[in-house]
């Protein structure tokens, strides 16, 4: 087992420096975009409800029922 350990330590280099700049922009180029995605999300949302006071509501409701179409009550 100890020579199993020794092998997989002798594998570990120290990233040359392309190495390295690849590693860097998988985590930058993914986080900037993160943080671009989220700046349009705010944008879009402040322009498309501003503030202020909502507009009045139109009134939709249904004319109210009459006593003859209510549901029965008292069975059971």
């Amino acid at each position: 087992m100890a020579r199993l350990h020794q092998l997989h330590a002798e594998k570990i280099v120290p990233m040359s420096g392309l190495r390295q700049l690849h590693a860097e922009r998988i985590v930058l180029l993914p986080l900037l975009a993160g943080v671009i995605a989220g700046i349009i999300c705010l944008v879009g949302a402040l322009n498309r409800i501003p503030g202020g006071q909502p507009p009045m509501a139109e009134d939709h409701a249904a004319p109210p029922v009459s006593a003859d179409h209510q549901p029965l009550r008292g069975h059971g």
